[in-house]
């Protein structure tokens, strides 16, 4: 049976993000209270972009990167954010995220500020991703990429083969061209 290559990889997010949140609630219940396992799981959900900022700002994940296994490979254009709450803390995360320094984040974030409760809950979803590093697998797509790219690069020559091999291969002034010559002659 022949895979599409994103349709099998939203299967596997789905499936992962499902089991994610029921080992979750079952495994965490009685070291995290449940008011902050509420806050990392819609932490979680504003960063990859499940649930929209209030103001408007474009997901976390459009730009950034985390190692874990629940959140789908984000954005390359920004800092991998697994270990942020280590380098930062929590006074640091909170004020790049209430006043973006950045001036790509400052420009995607002008007039849509990040309210507190979401600053809350982004903060508390990155402090459990930074705890829970260590176990996680980043989940970058290179290895689909060098399994399934050679193969779509052969499939795509091969089209632009068959469409090409119909192409007209005299220039059009050559059958003008015999015309005069057999007229001359």
């Amino acid at each position: 049976m022949k895979r599409n290559c994103w349709t099998w990889r939203m299967i596997q997010f789905v499936l992962v993000f499902c089991l994610f949140h029921a080992v979750e609630a079952k495994s965490y219940s009685e070291v995290i209270p449940d008011s902050t396992l509420q806050a990392i799981s819609e932490g979680a959900d504003l960063f990859d972009g499940s649930a929209r900022l209030a103001n408007g700002g474009s997901s976390c994940i459009s730009c950034h990167n985390i190692a874990n296994d629940a959140i789908i490979s984000g954005g390359l254009l920004a800092k991998d954010l697994t270990n942020v709450y280590t380098r930062m803390g929590d006074q640091g995360v909170a004020a790049i995220l209430g006043s973006p320094p950045f001036p790509a984040m400052a420009s995607a974030f002008k007039n849509k500020d990040i309210t507190p409760e979401e600053i809350a809950k982004l903060k508390a979803f990155l402090q459990y991703v930074d705890q829970e590093s260590g176990t996680q697998i980043n989940n970058s797509m290179n290895s689909v990429f060098l399994m399934y790219g050679p193969f779509g690069l052969v499939i795509w020559l091969v089209f632009v083969y068959f469409f090409w091999n119909n192409r007209k291969k005299e220039s059009v002034k050559k059958e003008i061209f015999d015309r005069q010559i057999k007229s001359i002659n």
